[in-house]
């Protein structure tokens, strides 16, 4: 569906609407009015019938003979009125209006023009849900690729809060490919990120600082990878690796990596230790 559908497409013309639109009213109102006339009318007769019993003679007894009178037409009305109620749920008083042939003629143009229009309206619907998702998706798209774009500039990596690192970062990660994990803020061991891939689990730290770490930190996190069984640890810090640091990792299952790998990992879309 290249365009959105428009009434002359489905071979209708808005006063056309219109006027089927004021047919069924005007059916349902003359209903409305026919139904309400029998109910009086039924509860008049009715209620003239009771009286007929009634012979006043004293001023008091005409006084509650028209106060009876009253009261009794009231009930019946109400009557009346839950019966015609009943016998319209199964027997529509339009369906009787219908029976009359210029009326009846005129309802099968009504139906066939009613039913055009409501296809028109749900294509409409279909076709604007569409586009809303469309929409939607090139907006998903746009601020994607602004992230991307910023994700290879340092400062954009050093001026995020601790929290806001660990929830790029394993944007970055989910978007090449790996399932992602976040741990609690609290209570993780030292752990930020689980990333899985073919290979297993691999436990991820992030540290957000220009200070670069220390042995102690990636000795505590590879203590952390052997407990958790993890194929592998991956230290990552914008600050860099003290040159102990990178001496203590070697040969070790454990991938570290500061601002620059980030970016080149963003650039290539791929990680590799």
């Amino acid at each position: 569906m290249k365009k959105r559908p428009e009434l002359a497409d489905y071979n209708l013309d808005k006063s056309k609407i219109n006027y089927y639109i004021a047919f069924y009213k005007k059916v349902e109102s003359n209903s409305n009015k026919i139904t309400i006339s029998l109910i009086v009318i039924l509860a008049v007769y009715f209620d003239c019938k009771i009286m007929q019993k009634v012979n006043p003679v004293s001023d008091y007894e005409i006084i509650l003979a028209i106060g009876g009178f009253l009261i009794y037409g009231a009930v019946i009305a109400v009557v009346t009125l839950l019966f015609f109620w009943i016998v319209q749920i199964f027997f529509p008083i339009e369906r009787v209006l219908y029976l009359i042939p210029k009326l009846k003629k005129e309802k099968v143009l009504a139906d066939a023009y009613s039913q055009r229009h409501q296809k028109y309206i749900a294509d409409v619907k279909k076709f604007d849900e569409i586009k809303r998702q469309e929409i939607q998706e090139l907006e998903k798209l746009r601020i994607q690729e602004e992230r991307r774009q910023r994700q290879l500039e340092i400062n954009y990596w050093t001026r995020l809060s601790g929290f806001e690192y660990e929830k790029e970062v394993a944007i970055l990660f989910r978007e090449i490919g790996y399932k992602v994990h976040l741990t609690k803020s609290t209570g993780d061991g030292g752990i930020d990120l689980l990333l899985y891939d073919g290979s297993g689990k691999v436990v991820v730290q992030c540290k957000n600082h220009n200070k670069r770490i220390s042995p102690g930190a990636v000795r505590d996190l590879y203590g952390t990878c052997i407990s958790e069984k993890a194929s592998k640890a991956i230290m990552i810090c914008s600050g860099g690796f003290s040159d102990a640091t990178r001496k203590f990792a070697m040969g070790k299952p454990i991938d570290l990596l500061d601002v620059h790998d980030l970016i080149r990992i963003r650039k290539t879309g791929f990680y590799g230790s």
